[in-house]
């Protein structure tokens, strides 16, 4: 952004470890005014294999307005806070306490 000297409207953040082989929706077919003026994230999120109806945030894809992408993209700073163990619970659903809970929590907190 700095080398073009302009920010960009949307930012597509994907995992490393990821690859998508389909093309995503075009940036038109989403309401980016509606998230723009509700400052939203949108993410990937699945069910909790506990509980179905509980919905878990998920850290493989997330698109969002560039304003939101800061607090996004700072969410390793979750792990400087050193929250005990059962802080997450609340975020996470199942005993698995990873990455998604960290940015779930951070989220929270954040948006």
């Amino acid at each position: 952004e700095r080398a073009r000297g302009r920010t960009y409207d949307i930012v597509v953040k994907l995992r490393l470890d990821e690859e998508i082989c389909a093309p995503l929706k075009h940036y038109s077919a989403f309401d980016w005014n509606k998230r723009h003026e509700e400052n939203r994230i949108a993410v990937w999120a699945r069910n909790d294999p506990t509980d179905p109806k509980n919905v878990v945030v998920d850290d493989h894809l997330a698109v969002m307005p560039r304003r939101a992408a800061d607090v996004y993209l700072r969410a390793n700073e979750e792990l400087l806070t050193c929250a005990p163990y059962d802080a997450y619970t609340p975020h996470c659903g199942w005993k698995y306490r990873g990455t998604e809970c960290y940015l779930s929590k951070w989220l929270f907190l954040n948006d």
